[in-house]
């Protein structure tokens, strides 16, 4: 941009490449960063998960033989692991269902949008 009463302005995403770049410049658009939250909230889920076991042993170094303690812990890992394998099937279905319906498995996970001038 040019020069203001600010200074100059750059967007700052241009730094960061790969998704954010795409974004920034106007060559993804809502679909690319609709894709770029989706994949964040799975790692997001991903790591939420690791802490959460992490939690749930030293719920059971300090329960001292406490049933209640140990149930709790057993609790947080069940429901850990049922909360990863929402996200995976999650993943997994809609790659299944673009695989069977539109002969390719991206299609939903990774859409391609097409709009005016651009027909490749």
């Amino acid at each position: 941009m040019n020069d203001s009463l600010f200074g100059k302005i750059e967007n700052p995403f241009n730094k960061f490449g790969g998704y954010w770049q795409g974004i920034a410049s106007g060559e993804q658009g809502l679909i690319g960063f609709l894709n770029l939250i989706i994949k964040t909230a799975i790692l997001a889920a991903g790591i939420f998960a690791v802490f959460n076991i992490i939690i749930a042993g030293y719920l059971f170094m300090t329960g001292g033989g406490d049933p209640k303690n140990i149930s709790k812990a057993w609790m947080k890992i069940t429901w850990t692991i049922v909360g990863l394998f929402f996200v995976v099937a999650s993943v997994a279905l809609a790659a299944l269902f673009g695989w069977l319906v539109f002969g390719d498995p991206k299609i939903i996970l990774s859409p391609t949008i097409y709009g005016p001038g651009r027909l490749d």
